[in-house]
């Protein structure tokens, strides 16, 4: 009873911290656009607000704040706008690497100059810590390869960067360059799909909407179970990456 409630806290607090800053940027949007009448349709109005300034401006600053404080990742509504019409969707890829770029500077002097500790962050356990640690001496600035499916969040990769001496301009452009590798791995899949599921996408967004929130919660408790206390560090270099695999894959 105790996990389902706990579940379900979690699915509620990740809810709320999508739709707050999403009804934010929304409501600059209408207040511009004041005198603009609002679509019936509600799938239409989204469109319309995703094709505008602000959504660009809310994508940027998403991914901007990822990088330090905020523990829901921008792609989550990016591979939504996938199934959706609008125009500038490769516009808005653009923000959020841009996005990326100006949160990591800021999270490299963030963490080194202030008493914030990534551990703060909502969902980041020592073992992620301690973990990317083993991979940093191992890899490198390399090691950034193992974070997009790993489940440790970016910013604690930011937050350790300075403790192995990486050079900032050299880690945010490989960072970069993993972040549009896991775009277009994801990308690739998702339009295999688009053909089956994108007319019911458009025709239900708010049921899709929030089965997405489910899904991205049901991933980020995984993740919590699987780096909570039980959690053994990998500290073996032989055969370390086929070890972490066979981990994630048992779970």
């Amino acid at each position: 009873m105790y996990n389902i409630l706990l579940i379900v806290f979690n699915y509620l607090v990740i809810q709320i911290s999508i739709i707050v800053p999403f009804l934010f940027f929304y409501f600059l949007y209408r207040r511009k656009h004041i005198f603009v009448e609002r679509s019936k349709n509600i799938n239409t109005e989204i469109e319309k607000f995703i094709e505008s300034k602000h959504m660009n401006h809310m994508v940027f600053w998403w991914a901007f704040f990822e990088a330090s404080v905020w523990f829901v990742i921008p792609e989550f509504l990016l591979l939504l706008v996938i199934f959706f019409r609008a125009k500038n969707k490769r516009k808005l890829l653009t923000y959020d690497i841009w996005g990326t770029i100006g949160g990591t500077f800021f999270a490299f002097y963030f963490f080194r100059f202030s008493n914030f500790s990534v551990e703060q962050v909502p969902y980041i356990y020592q073992s992620m810590l301690d973990q990317t640690r083993v991979w940093y001496e191992e890899f490198g600035v390399i090691a950034l390869i193992f974070q997009p499916f790993s489940g440790v969040p970016y910013k604690v990769f930011i937050d350790l960067a300075q403790d192995y001496n990486l050079n900032i301009i050299i880690f945010t452009v490989f960072a970069v360059i993993v972040r549009l590798s896991r775009y277009w791995f994801v990308y690739i899949i998702l339009t295999g799909i688009y053909p089956l599921i994108h007319k019911r996408i458009l025709n239900n967004f708010l049921l899709t909407f929030f089965l997405a929130c489910f899904v991205f919660s049901f991933c980020l408790m995984s993740v919590t179970h699987v780096y909570k206390d039980s959690y053994i560090v990998e500290h073996k270099k032989s055969n370390f990456i086929k070890d972490y695999y066979y981990k994630l894959r048992s779970f």
